[in-house]
This record gives structure tokens, sequence and C-alpha cells, in this order.
């Protein structure tokens, strides 16, 4: 995959594929919110820096394992490789995104992921070059407008009737710097984000256009893409600098059964910017504003996703949309009402894994959010419709009202059926209740009932067999929910230690906390931390899992136990009381009707009919609504079926590419063995060449076969045109010989006018004999052996021939190299008969030459010949000797017939002969064929061995070069890094110096500051408690001095209380009813100044000994005036320890400075030095693809050098056979070549031709005689 759209180059990673990800079509079913993870190839950047050096592993293909210290697995709902092709991802993350907006849901698509990862070229890809037909790396959004609008034509065929329409309207927005800017009306500028009940979250003032088509959706979104902030960073050539959002909204409408229906989505596909660090990417100025808008947008991304997972815990949090626009527009797709899937986009490389760690920890937490998504629908409809549907419930209910009434009348008939009289029985008969058809009816509809009650029960138990399920599901949720709840109590109580143990190394640090009580609080707290883990490790690993989907297992128990508590089992408590009392109701009707049944019973069949042909128009109504489903079922398993297909094609295909590869791999390892083998066996090597030697001598002596067939082709064309004009000859002569006979026949029947024609003809036979003799080297006179040697010839060849074909039957050929020696011998044999052909050929010309020459000068002295004869006639006939002419007339005749006998005989001879000649040529063509088929393969050879030599010495030059360049690479290398790693060494041994004389001073110093720390602690304690002292000294000096004059004050009063109670004792006692009340006053209030004396001198007390001990306090703090001098002495000594601190920054600093002078020095040279490794490491690149590509070639090479042997074998097998077919399998007896044939055919034809002549030219001497 490559990554960010044309925003990076990759180089060649290789990490083994092996994961297929895998459809799920019932995933959207219980799910609205995806995670897909997807992992780019490495970058040709990351390569140079890191090498192949992966920081990912992927288990499956929904588990990916960061290899990081400590390793982190994760599970999200699929992981995609860097093999997953666009086309792959679409199908399992596109197709359902617009299956689920064509079902009126809200959906949204968005990438995350830092700068760099890929998610433009995920969201967008190549999107200049057209559609997805036209270009494979088309990203999600032109995919999914494809097949949005394909979804679309296919709705609006299958819902014809329904007069479906659909509207599309698209925007397209980009979020820059906290801006909202209309990329398809590049003049708007910051526009606004919109909040109302109607429309939901939206932009105020943004361009909308309507499409209809997916043509028209690409050119929206390229004209939009053109307009989008992107610029070059470190990381990132073309990094996008924005945040965009393309959107659809999707409207259809439908009337169905007179209700109008309007249904709604919106599609938002989503392009964030990726996040960056400054340091990695070198923004600086506008670069380095936009990526801090960047980050902070996705920094309350972030938040906003974490306060959404709390809220679905049930935990009140405030869930911030607001402080980012980005998530104020995207707030019904996070926690709302929509399906949205996240793709995050990582790279694997080990120079990223900080950044790829940050983005699995997003993903794993946005795989938490709970999203509430709803079809988008409204139904209206007209006044008539409505009221009609009333109608058809209404008969409905009285149609089932009859039902119950039919029923009840029964059960009252059959318990008053022994009441009545055999008159009312008889009387309801024909129409009554108990008519055979009416009690049909009832025994139906009873059966209805029992099916119905017996269904309900069915249900019943099916529910409460579902709610017990549901509760011991409740009771594992709770008690996972308890131990999860003890998990985080335990993680809390651990933080709790971190924190604890932070705050403590800070007052080590500080100097507040000595070293002894860390240690001892620490290992405290490390105790209990064990004590918690210990108690974790007897816990499920996967409680975390299934306690976070412990609320959605919640949230379903309590909508079932709804729906169970309050749906199915009340209307069935509601239907059986409804029941019961239309069940009364009816029996009591039925009572006060009884008196007249025949119109009850005639009204209730009239009722009765119109309710059944209500109820089939609705059964009617309900098999097309089942019709249309079973429609849509059908178009649904049709697409099924067309994926399935074009699955098993690319499993196909893949399966052709493992097979290809597995081949090539093993002729690979096959090459390898070899060259293995050759490099370790000089033996074979040396055979090898021997071979090699062998094939293209073989090739030079198939060459030569070749040409030979091709001379033996004419002389075949020539030797059947030879043929053909004998075989005319041949007919003349036939022609001749019977014009010859009949003539001669007529002649005997009418005296000797026939003669001189008969004459003629010998003349001419002889001269054609004369000739055709001649031409042969054979006078008239001469009678050649050949004569009576050729019949025997003849009949020996024949035996030949039908041994080689017993031979050949029973001959098993099995073809060696070990025969190739014979073949080449029997080949040159054939050479050897060709020539004879040839020399066969040129004499036959010459005699067809001296044969023509001939005949022309017999057709003229047989004219001479037949002036003379009548001639001699005329004299004959003056002289009256016609007995004697007669006469030798006959014996002419007889004659001239038995030699004619003859010549047939020869003719016939040849034409045999002929035939004979005529399968020679035939054997003659085949051998052709099978040594140019022969020529042309070892041609073949010959060539691949030349070209895989060739090869061979390219590959061993390019192995050569590759040990040169790696060499010089390595020099390179080492000269490169050489002062790099002198540089480190010098710094590490002068850090090691300067390092401890620092590290001793800052300890001692960290010692000081603390000692003066407690020291000054102390003192202000001190202070504080001395003031503190001093202060309550004087408080309780002034409280004692109040206490004094209050008491001198109750003293004061109780002597005055007491002088007045006995003055009273004193006074008369005259008038007793006066002198009780005050009395008994003055007594109560000399008993309370008495009280409040003796609290008074008990508060005194009290206040003195508190002042006795804060005098003592007081002396104790005067004790300890020599601290003091204590701070005074530590603050020298802590100014020694800064200067002497200050000393080592400057000697590290000096240091410092030297290695930066040095280094400065050397990168002078080490710029050049890193151009020359690079340009070798190129090189040594490029020689490694090169010889990757001979070895390919010559692979394949020598699979089609393997062919071409092969098929030279057959080749040579075939034309042994046919060599072998004309040879004897007698070895003891003579070999006759098929030029002996030939010429023994030739001979033999010459011979009877000759025979023939000479008959004619002895008959013609005999005639002339006389």
């Amino acid at each position: 995959m490559p990554s960010d759209c044309g925003d990076d180059d990759h180089g060649g990673g290789s990490a083994p594929a092996g994961f297929e990800l895998q459809e799920d079509p019932s995933f959207w079913k219980d799910n609205n919110v995806q995670v897909v993870i997807r992992v780019r190839p490495l970058s040709s950047g990351e390569i140079s820096v890191q090498g192949q050096k992966r920081c990912v592993r992927q288990d499956s293909c929904q588990s990916i394992t960061w290899t990081g210290h400590p390793e982190s697995r994760f599970k999200f709902d699929l992981v995609a490789d860097e093999y997953v092709t666009q086309e792959n991802l679409f199908k399992v993350a596109g197709v359902p995104m617009v299956d689920n907006c064509m079902a009126g849901y809200n959906s949204c698509m968005f990438a995350y992921g830092q700068t760099g990862s890929g998610k433009t070229h995920t969201m967008l890809g190549d999107i200049e070059n057209g559609t997805r037909r036209n270009n494979v790396n088309c990203g999600m959004t032109p995919r999914v407008f494809e097949h949005l609008f394909l979804r679309i034509q296919k709705e609006k065929e299958i819902r014809k009737e329904e007069k479906l329409r659909f509207t599309c309207k698209c925007s397209f927005l980009e979020i820059y710097n906290e801006q909202i800017l209309d990329l398809l009306n590049p003049n708007s500028v910051n526009l606004q984000i919109r909040e109302d009940a109607k429309k939901g979250v939206h932009v105020e003032n943004l361009t909308e256009h309507e499409v209809s088509n997916a043509r028209e959706a690409m050119q929206q979104l390229v004209e939009g893409a053109a307009n989008r902030k992107v610029a070059a960073t470190n990381m990132n050539r073309a990094s996008s600098r924005s945040h965009s959002v393309f959107t659809c909204l999707i409207e259809s409408k439908w009337e169905s059964q007179g209700i109008n229906h309007h249904r709604f989505s919106r599609l938002n596909l989503v392009d964030l910017a990726g996040s960056e660090r400054q340091k990695s990417s070198g923004a600086e100025g506008e670069r380095l504003k936009e990526a801090t808008n960047i980050n902070k947008s996705l920094s309350t991304l972030g938040l906003v996703i974490t306060n959404l997972i709390a809220v679905s815990n049930k935990k009140s949090h405030h869930v911030p949309y607001r402080d980012s626009k980005l998530t104020f527009l995207l707030q019904d797709s996070l926690g709302g009402n929509s399906k949205t899937t996240i793709i995050a986009n990582i790279s694997p490389s080990s120079c990223c894994a900080a950044e790829t760690l940050s983005t699995l920890k997003f993903a794993q937490r946005a795989k938490y959010i709970r999203n509430n998504a709803i079809i988008n629908e409204d139904a209206s409809g007209d006044v008539l419709s409505m009221r009609l549907q009333i109608q058809h419930l209404k008969k409905e209910v009285s149609r089932l009202q009859g039902l119950v009434n039919s029923d009840k009348a029964e059960c009252t008939s059959s318990s008053g059926f022994i009441c009545e009289s055999p008159s009312t029985l008889k009387w309801n008969q024909g129409q009554g209740s108990f008519s055979p058809l009416m009690f049909d009816k009832r025994a139906m509809q009873r059966k209805d009932y029992d099916a119905a009650l017996v269904a309900a029960f069915r249900r019943e138990q099916e529910t409460e067999a579902k709610l017990k399920a549901m509760i011991a599901a409740k009771l594992v949720a709770e008690q996972l929910a308890t131990q999860r709840a003890e998990e985080v109590r335990s993680f809390k109580m651990r933080l709790r230690f971190r924190e604890d143990r932070i705050k403590r190394l800070e007052q080590v640090t500080s100097g507040k906390l000595s070293a002894e009580s860390h240690l001892l609080q620490e290992n405290e707290d490390l105790v209990k931390e064990v004590d918690a883990l210990r108690g974790l490790l007897d816990r499920n690993p996967e409680v975390t899992r299934f306690a976070m989907e412990n609320l959605q297992l919640k949230e379903d128990i309590r909508r079932l136990q709804t729906f169970v508590d309050e749906g199915e089992r009340e209307m069935m408590h509601e239907q059986i009381i409804v029941l019961q009392d239309k069940l009364l109701e009816a029996l009591d009707w039925k009572l006060m009707h009884e008196k007249d049944p025949i119109n009850k019973d005639l009204s209730f069949l009239g009722e009765s009919a119109d309710e059944e042909m209500e109820f089939i128009r609705l059964q009617a109504i309900q098999n097309e609504r089942e019709i249309e489903s079973l429609r849509k079922n059908l178009s649904f398993c049709l697409e099924s079926k067309e994926k399935l297909e074009r699955r098993v094609d690319e499993l196909t295909l893949e399966l052709e590419a493992a097979k290809k590869y597995h081949e090539e791999s093993e002729a690979v390892e096959l090459q390898v063995q070899t060259e293995v083998d050759l490099h370790d066996l000089p033996d074979a090597q040396t055979e090898l060449k021997t071979l090699v030697d062998a094939i293209a001598t073989a090739s030079q002596r198939e060459a030569e076969a070749h040409e030979t067939a091709i001379g033996l082709a004419k002389a075949n064309e020539e030797l059947r045109t030879r043929l053909t004009v004998l075989i005319e000859d041949n007919k003349r002569l036939v022609e001749l010989y019977e014009h010859a006979i009949a003539n001669g026949e007529v002649n005997q029947d009418g005296g000797h006018p026939a003669i001189p024609q008969i004459e003629g003809v010998n003349e001419q036979q002889s001269s054609h004999s004369y000739g055709g003799a001649a031409a042969n080297g054979v006078l008239p006179d001469d009678k050649p052996e050949s004569a009576t040697i050729l019949p025997a010839d003849n009949s020996s060849s024949e035996v030949s021939d039908s041994k080689i074909m017993d031979g050949q039957c029973n001959h098993k050929d099995n073809f060696s190299r070990s025969e190739l020696t014979d073949l080449q011998l029997q080949l040159d044999e054939m050479h050897e008969e060709n020539d004879k052909l040839m020399g066969l050929y040129e004499k036959a010309m010459q005699e067809r030459d001296e044969f023509k020459r001939k005949f022309f000068e017999g057709s003229n002295s047989l004219t001479t010949v037949d002036t003379q004869y009548e001639d001699v006639e005329m004299r004959d006939a003056t002289d009256d000797e016609d007995l004697e002419v007669k006469h030798v007339h006959d014996s002419a005749i007889s004659t001239f017939k038995e030699i004619l006998r003859l010549v047939r005989v020869k003719l016939k001879n040849v034409h045999d002969k002929l035939v004979t000649t005529q399968d020679a040529v035939e054997y003659f063509k085949l051998l052709e064929m099978a040594s140019t088929k022969a020529e042309e393969l070892s041609a073949s050879i010959q060539h691949h061995c030349l070209e895989l030599k060739h090869d061979q010495e390219d590959m061993n030059a390019l192995k050569a070069e590759l040990s040169q360049s790696q060499e010089s690479k390595e020099a390179l290398e080492s000269k490169y890094f050489s002062p790099v790693a002198s540089c480190w060494n010098l710094d590490l041994k002068t850090k090691a110096l300067v390092g401890s004389k620092f590290d001793v001073s800052l300890e001692l110093l960290n010692q000081k500051k603390e000692q003066l720390s407690h020291l000054q602690t102390l003192k202000k304690e001190f202070s504080v408690a001395s003031t503190k002292a001093r202060e309550s000294e004087t408080a309780l000096r002034s409280k004692i001095d109040g206490l004094k004059v209050k008491l001198r004050s109750f003293e004061a009063q109780r002597k005055e209380a007491e002088r007045v109670l006995f003055a009273i004792d004193n006074i008369d006692t005259s008038t007793p009813t006066l002198s009780k009340p005050v009395n008994f006053g003055k007594a109560s209030e000399l008993l309370r100044s008495e009280e409040e004396r003796t609290k008074l001198l008990s508060e005194l007390k009290k206040s003195r000994e508190q002042l006795i001990m804060v005098q003592k306090e007081i002396k104790s703090m005067n004790r300890h005036d020599d601290i003091d001098c204590k701070i005074a002495s530590l603050e020298s000594e802590v100014e020694n320890c800064c200067l002497t601190l200050l000393e080592a920054d400057v000697e590290k600093f000096v240091r410092d400075n030297t290695l930066t002078e040095i280094w400065k020095e050397e990168q002078k040279d080490m710029d050049c030095l890193l151009v020359d490794y690079q340009e070798c490491v190129f090189k040594v690149n490029l020689k490694e693809e090169k010889i990757r590509a001979c070895e390919e070639s010559l692979q394949h090479q020598t699979r089609s050098l393997d062919d071409m042997n092969s098929k030279l074998n057959q080749a040579m097998r075939d034309l042994g056979e046919h060599l072998r077919d004309r040879t004897p399998c007698d070895l003891d007896a003579s070999m006759l070549h098929v030029s002996d044939k030939v010429k023994g055919d030739l001979d033999a034809m010459a011979l009877h031709v000759a025979e023939a002549v000479q008959l004619l030219l002895v008959q013609g001497e005999n005639q002339t005689n006389p």
C-alpha cells in the first residue's frame, strides 16, 4: 500500500503477507463503530535510516503487537497489512458503509494517523486518472460513490412500482488553522457552524451541488482536492495541512399502499491531517503554525473520545465538542446518530515507534465509543388511504368476533342439545348450527384456536427460557463487573502508590525528606503493590474486555426484560381477557336471539362470506409483500453469488501465482544447487562441457541433414513429373495399340488398306522404343542381363519390405544419446543416396529428350514407308499377285499382335515400378519433414546455449562487480563512521572524568542544601513557636488579670449579699409574708455568685498553669540560639559547592566546544563521504537487482533448453523410426537403401521399355524386308 496519496515514497519492505481480510455481514447489526488498522509499506527514507527494522508484528487479521519495551498487544475489528489492496479494503469497510446509507443510517468514515502514514492515499488515492475502472489506486471516496450510484440504479429497477426517487447533494470543506473553508467555492472564507433542531449541526452558506452519477461526484471531488492546502515537510513531500470533510446528503422518496415515505441519510468522508513533531518534520513559520493547530484539534478529538467512553461507563462527564471545530462538526459521528468507521494508518518502521503506539492506543480507545444510530425516515399519507386502512382493520375485528361468537354458539348448542325436542333438531337440520357445513366450519375454527393457543404457550415458554438465559448472563456480567471494579481499584491503588513515590522522590530531591525514611516508605508501598498484583494474577486476563462489554449486555438485558415484562406477556393476558369478555357477550347475544335462528344464520353466512373475501384480499396483499421480500432476497443472493465468484476467481489467481512462485523457487534452488555442484566438482563441469560440444556437433549435423532433405524434396518433385510423363506416354501407346487392333480386324474383313497404318504405328512405336533404349545405353540387338535379374530383385524387395514391416511392428524404440552415432551414419548414407538419385534424375531427363527426338524421327520415316508401300501395292496389283500379298499380310498381323501383347506386359511392369517409386518419394517426404524439424530444434538449442553461456558470463561479471562494490561500501562506511566513533569515544572519556567530579559536587551540594533547608525549617519553626508562645503568654497574663478583676467584683458582691442577708435576719418578723420572697431571692443570688466564684478560681488556676508551661517553652527555645551559626556555616559551604559545580559546567562547556570544533573539522569531509557512500549503496543495490534478473533469465533459458532437448530427442526418435522402417530386421542380410531401390526400379522400367521398342523395331524390320 502506498502511503498518503502521493504523500510518500516507499521502498520495498519485506514483511511476509499471510492474512486476508474476512467480511462479516452481521457486524453492523450489533455494532455502530468499526475500527480498522492499516499498515503501510516501509518508505525509502525509512529503509535508508533504519533498514528493515519494524516496530509492529501482525498476529492475525484482527490483532497486532507493538514490539517495543514492553510489548503491547492490541485487538481490533480488522487489521490490514501492507499487501491489502484498495479494492479489498473497500470490500470490507466501504461496501457495508454504502449499504448502511441506503438503509437510512448516517455514516461516517475518517482516517487517523501521523503525517505520512497513508491517510490521503486511503481516503482519496489516485483520483487524477479517473474512477476505479481505470486505476486500481483509487481511494475510498471515489469507490464509495461508484458503488453508491450502482446501488441506487439497482434499487430503482427493483422498486419501479413504488415510484422511487433519489436525490444526492455533495459538499466539500476543509478546516485550516481552525477556519472552515469551502473547497468548491474558493472565494468563501471562515464559514460558521450552526446547530438547530431541524438541520442539526451544519455549516452555514456551504456550497452544495446536486449530482446524478458517479462521474459528477468525482468532478466535485477532484475540483475540491485541487484547492486543498498541501505542503512539503521532512516526513512527507505532500503533507495535508488541513482536515477535509466530503459530505453527501442522500434522500429517497417512494409511495407504498397510499403512504408517502421519506428517507434521508448523511455520508461524511473525512481525511484528517496527520499529527507531527516539530523536531521530526522541521516545520517553521507558517508550517509550524499549521502543525500547532492540527495537533490541537487532534488532541481535542482524543479528549472527546475519552469522555465519551466515560459517559458510556455511566459517569457524568462533559464532552467538549465545541473546543474544536472538527469535533463540533463531527458531533453526530462521535457518540451520536451515526455508524462510524475509523481507519487508523500506521507506519511499521522503528523510527516511528512512538507515533505508532500513540495511534494504536487512540484506536483502542475509539473502539469503546457507543453510537445510537437510527433510521432517518418519515411516513405520511392521505386521509382516504388512512380511512380505507381503518375500514380494513374494522372488518378484520368483525371477522374475529364472528369466529369467537360461532365457537361460543357451538358450546351453547352442545350443552343444550339434550333439552331440545326432536322437532327442533329436525328443523335445524338444513341450516342450523348442527348442519354438516357449519359443523366442518366449527371444527376448522376449533383447530385454528388450538393452534393459536399452542403457539402462544410455546412463545411464552421460549420467552421464559430466554429470560432465564438473560438472567444468567446478567449474573455473569455482574460478576465480571465486580472483578473489573476490583481491578480498577487495584490500578487506582497502584497509581496512588506511583504518585506518592513521585512526591517522595521530589521531597528527597528538594531535601525535605531523608533517604532512610524514603526507603522505608518505598518498601511498604512496594509490599502493598505486590499484594495487589498477586490478587490480579488470580483473575482472568480477559476481564477487561468483558467488563467493557458489560454495559452493552446490561442494556440488552434491560431492553429484553422490558419487552418480556411489558410486551408479550401483558398482550397475552389482555387478549385472553378480551376473548373471555367477547365470549360472554356472544353467549348472551346467542341466548337473546335464539327465537330467530334462520335469519341469524343467513346474516351470519353473508357476513362470513364478506369476511372471507376481505381475508382473501388481505392474504393477497400479504403474498405480494412476501413476493417483494423474496425478490429482494433473490437480488441479495445474486450479489452474494457474484461476490463469491469474484472471490473464487481471486483465489484461483492467487493459487496459480503461488504455484508459479513455488516452481520458480524450486528452479532457483536447483540452479543454486547446480552452481554449487559445478564449483565443487570439476569433473561435472568437464562432463557438461563435453555434452555441450556434442549438442553443438549434433546441431551442425542436423543442419546438414536439413539441406539434404531439401535437395531430396526437389528430386522427389522432379521424379513425380517424370513419372507423370511416362504414365501419359503409356496411355498413348495403349490407345495406339487398341486403334491398331481395331484397324487390323477391319482389314482382315476388307483387304489390305490397313497395312500402311499398321506399319506406321509399328514405325512410331519402334521409334519410341528405340529412343528409350538409346537413352538408356541399350542397343536393339543387345540383351542385357538385367532383363532376367530384375524380376528376382523385385521379389526380394517385396520380401524385404514384408520383413521390414514385421520388424517395425515388433521393434520398441528406446532412444537415447548412445544411438546418436548410428543415426548420424544413416544420415550420411542418405546423403550418398541423394547424390545417386540426383544422377539418376539427370539421366532420366536426358532419356526423355532423346525419346522425344527419336519419336519425331520415327514419325517422318513412317510417312516415307507409307508412300513406298502404296507404290508396291500398285505394282503388285498390276502383276496380279494378290494371293501372296494376303498371305504375307496375315502373318504380319499375327506377329504384330504377339508383339503388342509383350508390350502390354512390359508396360504393366513399368506401371508397377512407377507405384513403387511413388512410395519411395513419399518416404523421402517424411524424411525431409523429420530432418527439417530436427534442424530447427538443433539451431534453437545452439542459439539458447550461446545465450545461456553469455548470460552466465554476464552474471559472473556482475558478481565480481558486486563484490568490489561491497568492499568499497564497507571501506566508505568505516571511513564515514570512524570520525563519529572517535568523537564519541572522546566524548565518553571526557564525560566520565567531568561527570564524576560533577556528580560528587552535586551530591555534596544536595546534602548541604538538605541540611541547610532542615536548619532553616527548624529556625522557622522555632521562631513561629516562640512568637506563638509569647503571644499566648501575653494572652494568658491578660486573661489572668481579667479573671482577678472578676474575682474581686464577685467578692464584693458576695460581701454585699451577706450583709443584706444579715440585715434581713435582724428585721422584725411581724410581716412574714413579705420577708420570705426577699430572703429567698437573696439566698439564691448568693449561691450563684459562689458558684461563679468557684469557676473563676479554677479557671484562674488553669491559666496560671498554662502560663508556667509557656514560660518553660520560651526558656527551652532560648537555648537553640546556635542554629544561626550553623546556618551561616552551611550557607558558606553551599556557596563553595556551587562554585565547584560552576567550574564543572565550565569544563563541560569547554569539552563540548572542543568536540564541536573537532566535529566541524571532520564534517567538512563527511558530506562528500556521505554522497560517495550513498552512491556506492545505490550501485550495490543495482548490481543485486541485475544479478537477480540474470538469475531469472538463466532459469527461464534453462527450462526452454530442457524443453527443446526433449523435442529434439523426440524428433531424432521419429527420424530413427523412419530410417529403421526401410531397414531389414535380419542384420546378416545385405542393406537395401532407398536410392538403390529407386535406381533398380528405374533400370527395370528402362529395360521393359527397351524390350518393347526392340520388339516393335523387329516387327518393323520384318515388315520392311518383304
